[in-house]
């Protein structure tokens, strides 16, 4: 609604935050690189085929922030709630759409 109203001082100062927030997901990766490849293998086979960036949470960030492809919702296709709950993202405004509607 920040942007939209075009009020950017709080919308920045949630940026500033969210910024943060990616930060310390980025560093939590950082956890796999004191792990050799047989300590990955020991748990990998319980992740199956499935990847982070197949996640719906993962997808849920990108359709929110503006890469809107609708090839990105097969993966999820076994869970038609988790469909739905993308597909409803992925149509309405994202963060890049709103800047480029204030920029308009």
């Amino acid at each position: 609604p920040y942007i939209r109203s075009g009020d950017l001082r709080p919308a920045f100062k949630m940026f500033a935050r969210v910024k943060r927030i990616f930060d310390n997901l980025t560093q939590s990766w950082q956890i796999l690189t004191t792990m050799t490849p047989s300590e990955y293998m020991r748990f990998r086979d319980k992740l199956a085929r499935s990847s982070g960036f197949q996640s719906y949470q993962y997808r849920s960030i990108e359709y929110l922030l503006g890469n809107k492809n609708r090839g990105y919702l097969k993966p999820h296709d076994h869970r038609p709630d988790l469909v739905a709950r993308l597909t409803a993202l992925l149509e309405r405004p994202s963060l890049y759409d709103e800047a480029v509607m204030l920029l308009a």
